[in-house]
């Protein structure tokens, strides 16, 4: 780990205005829960050199629409903004984190962006919705996926969903 945050850094260095290694150093930097303040600052930065312009989903452009977006556009900009919830996440900003990470999981088919939103509706109390987000991140497929199971296990006891066990529920949903 130590050794990729000093590629990063590194990169950095040599391109200090690239929007995808802001965005790399911003997400390393809330796994490893250093440096977030200077994180969010970042991924906001990245975001705004990715769009050309600060982003702000409550002031799109005239006739622009999420849904219109290209995929790999909405795939790139969701996953900064799943870097932006992370942070937040980390930071303790749990509604924060919950509407980027829900806008994160609009624009992304990533798994991970999906158990990020799980954990942050958790600490947010949304015990039901959470579950929702983290049996979607573990049919999809996600980053940390046993720490992601025990949190959906948890709440799938708490919850009594179905028969048959999260597993049976997973394989569903698939």
């Amino acid at each position: 780990r130590d050794a990729s945050r000093a590629a990063v850094a590194r990169a950095l260095e040599l391109q200090p205005a690239d929007p995808a290694i802001l965005n790399e150093w911003a997400y390393m930097s809330a796994e490893d829960k250093v440096d977030l303040g200077e994180a969010l600052t970042v991924v906001d930065r990245a975001l705004e050199l990715h769009l050309g312009r600060p982003f702000d989903p409550l002031q799109l452009e005239a006739g622009e629409g999420l849904a219109g977006w290209a995929k790999s556009r909405g795939e790139s900009v969701g996953a900064y903004i799943d870097t932006r919830g992370w942070v937040l996440y980390q930071l303790g900003r749990h509604p924060e984190a919950v509407r980027d990470l829900e806008l994160a999981a609009l624009l992304s088919s990533d798994g991970t962006v999906q158990a990020h939103l799980g954990q942050a509706r958790y600490a947010n109390g949304n015990d039901p919705g959470a579950f929702v987000a983290l049996l979607q991140a573990l049919a999809v497929g996600t980053e940390d996926e046993e720490e992601v199971s025990r949190l959906a296990e948890h709440l799938y006891d708490k919850l009594h969903v179905v028969p048959g066990g999260l597993q049976a529920l997973v394989q569903a949903v698939r």
